[in-house]
């Protein structure tokens, strides 16, 4: 007969081995646990503004972007034939973002966490000039052009003062005689 403390070495293992599939499945459900998803969806009326948050190129509307801080954002949409806009929006965090809250829904909460802002932005059209108010700015002006005085050029350098370098004349090249023969009188 064996001795019992031959057996236990033995039935240690065994209870490892009870435990190991508790083990691997309680580290499975750590490793998945808590993952807070933040997205803006971003949509504009008309659709297909181009759209920039905080000064950065990200699509044309509508679009999403994913983003990891809470607070203020600035938005600016861009589309032919409508006003530039530029909003300046404070995204609130939500109950479970707030400590000690937070820790559980990022961490220890075994299911995703979806908090998905959604930002609609109306856009104003251009404005269309008033044709005659801005014919008679354009005359205004050209009349104002006519009235100045013609451009003329210094003689001498301001406050009399000699140039900081010398200039010197251009050379002159001596103009084609006739009596020398052209190129055309040598092809023939």
């Amino acid at each position: 007969m064996l001795p019992v403390r031959a057996h236990a070495g033995w039935q240690g293992a065994v209870m490892l081995n009870r435990r190991l599939p508790i083990v691997v499945v309680a580290f499975a459900l750590l490793a998945h646990t808590g993952c807070v998803q933040r997205r803006f969806v971003i949509e504009s009326t008309p659709p297909g503004a181009k759209v920039y948050v905080n000064n950065r190129a990200i699509g044309f509307t509508p679009c999403d972007l994913p983003f990891t801080y809470y607070g203020k954002y600035q938005f600016m949409l861009e589309l032919d034939g409508y006003q530039t806009l530029v909003k300046e929006e404070n995204i609130k965090a939500p109950w479970y973002q707030f400590p000690p809250i937070d820790f559980v829904a990022e961490n220890v909460y075994p299911f995703k966490v979806s908090d998905i802002q959604r930002l609609h932005f109306d856009m104003m059209p251009m404005p269309r000039p008033n044709l005659d108010e801005l014919r008679i700015q354009a005359e205004i002006l050209r009349k104002e052009g006519q009235a100045l005085p013609p451009p003329t050029l210094p003689v001498e350098p301001p406050n009399g003062r000699q140039p900081a370098f010398p200039v010197s004349p251009r050379p002159t090249i001596p103009a084609a005689t006739s009596s020398q023969p052209s190129n055309m009188d040598r092809l023939q």
